[in-house]
């Protein structure tokens, strides 16, 4: 088992920082907006008591992880690392930006750090999972910069406007990650 975290991770104006009880009103609104849940698997409204259920279940979970993006102090975004196993040393995870007009900052960039930092410095893992809709070309174009490839998809995965939309599963393993410079842990 992993030991969860404690303090946030820094790089730069970025971090992402361990969700905590009081998160649990804005993590909703934002899973709730339109451009987060046209990207999600389930695209309805989400009512208070299944987000809770949602969010108690994460927290209490070994196998999950839940963070809180920040950019220049302000949450913006959540980050859910999933499927941890410290045995198969492997997980997967999904982020999203909850508020609106910061696209074109670098701020997807930093937390993709942020997040290949803890699996592969801090967590000492091998491999590290997503799932993308295929849509979503700007994200599984920033994966594919950090070294993710392709595995496979998995067809008609969700309904979006009546079609049938695939997810695209790419992964990361330790020996394709790409140097990085460290993460800047000052401002």
């Amino acid at each position: 088992m992993t030991e969860k975290p404690a303090a946030p991770i820094r790089d730069g104006p970025v971090a992402i920082r361990p969700a905590n009880s009081a998160d649990k009103s804005r993590i909703r609104a934002w899973r709730n907006k339109p451009h987060v849940r046209q990207n999600m698997y389930t695209d309805h409204k989400i009512k208070k008591a299944e987000h809770e259920n949602w969010l108690e279940a994460a927290q209490c979970d070994p196998t999950r992880e839940l963070w809180v993006i920040q950019c220049d102090g302000e949450d913006i975004g959540v980050v859910l690392i999933s499927e941890i196993d410290p045995v198969g040393k492997s997980a997967s995870w999904a982020f999203y930006i909850g508020e609106e007009g910061l696209t074109g900052r670098g701020i997807g960039t930093r937390v993709e750090r942020l997040v290949l930092h803890r699996i592969f410095d801090e967590l000492k893992f091998d491999r590290l999972r997503c799932e993308v809709l295929e849509f979503n070309q700007m994200v599984i174009g920033l994966h594919r910069k950090f070294g993710f490839r392709e595995t496979g998809r998995i067809e008609a995965r969700v309904e979006r406007d009546g079609k049938m939309v695939a997810a695209v599963c790419l992964e990361l393993e330790r020996g394709n990650l790409p140097k990085q410079p460290p993460l800047e842990t000052t401002d």
